[in-house]
C-alpha cells in the first residue's frame, strides 16, 4: 500500500514538473521582454563643424537590457536596417532603406546591460536634402531591429520567440542623435510578446518541488 502511495506521488509529480516545463517552453511565462534603445545615432556627413561631407558611414550604439533577475536571454543574429526619412504610416510608399547590419548573437545574463557599437556605410541618402533639412532644424532615420531570442531559467529553456522593433531618430547639424531629457531612443513594437508574473511564482513553485524530492 506504501508503495503504490510512493509511485502515485511520483506520478503526480512528474506531471506536475511536465505541466510546468510545457509553459515555459511554449509561452515563456513569466519572463520579462529584453528593451531595446539607441544611445548614439552620429552621421558625420551632416555635421557642419567637420563639414565632412563625403563620410559615408553612419555610427550606432544599440544598448540591450535584460531586466529578469533570475533569467539568461540568448539572441540570435540581431538585424539592424537603417531607413532615412519618417514612414508616413497613411502613405503605402515605402521608406529608402540605407544601411543594413547583422550583429552576432550572443547570451546576456540576468540584470545585464549590454552595447553593441556598429559603423555601417549609408548608400541611397538624399545627402543635400538631408543637409537642407539640418540647417531648418533636424532630420529623420528609423532604426528597426529583428532578431530572435529564448528565455532560461533553471534547468528550463522556451522556444524562440521573434522581435520586431523600431524607433525614430532625429539628427541635428552637428551629425549627433537628439536625445530627449538625456536619454535615447527606445525601439518599440507591440509585436514583443508581453508575459505575466504568474509563471514567475509557478517556476519559483516548481524549483521548490524538485529541491524537496530531491
Amino acid at each position: 500500500m506504501d508503495m503504490d502511495m510512493c509511485m502515485c506521488c511520483k506520478f503526480i509529480w512528474l506531471i506536475i514538473m511536465f505541466f510546468y516545463g510545457t509553459l515555459i517552453f511554449m509561452f515563456g511565462i513569466g519572463f520579462n521582454e529584453p528593451t531595446f534603445s539607441i544611445e548614439r545615432f552620429y552621421v558625420p556627413a551632416l555635421d557642419n563643424i567637420s563639414n565632412d561631407t563625403l563620410n559615408p558611414f553612419i555610427f550606432v550604439d544599440l544598448q540591450l537590457i535584460n531586466p529578469n533577475d533570475q533569467q539568461t536571454v540568448h539572441y540570435s543574429a540581431l538585424n539592424v536596417s537603417i531607413f532615412y526619412g519618417q514612414q508616413n504610416k497613411s502613405s503605402p510608399i515605402l521608406l529608402p532603406n540605407v544601411a543594413v547590419v547583422s550583429i552576432p548573437g550572443f547570451n546576456q545574463e540576468s540584470s545585464d546591460i549590454a552595447h553593441r557599437l556598429e559603423m555601417v556605410t549609408a548608400t541611397g541618402v538624399d545627402w543635400e536634402t538631408a543637409r537642407q533639412e539640418v540647417l531648418n532644424g533636424t532630420t529623420v532615420f528609423q532604426v528597426d531591429l529583428q532578431t530572435k531570442l529564448r528565455y532560461e531559467q533553471f534547468i528550463w529553456k522556451t522556444k524562440r520567440f521573434s522581435i520586431m522593433v523600431g524607433g525614430d531618430v532625429k539628427v541635428n547639424d552637428q551629425g549627433s542623435m537628439v536625445k530627449t531629457k538625456k536619454k535615447g531612443v527606445k525601439l518599440t513594437s507591440g509585436s514583443i510578446r508581453h508575459v505575466v508574473h504568474f509563471g514567475y511564482v509557478a517556476g519559483s513553485v516548481g524549483f521548490v518541488l524538485l529541491s524537496l524530492w530531491s
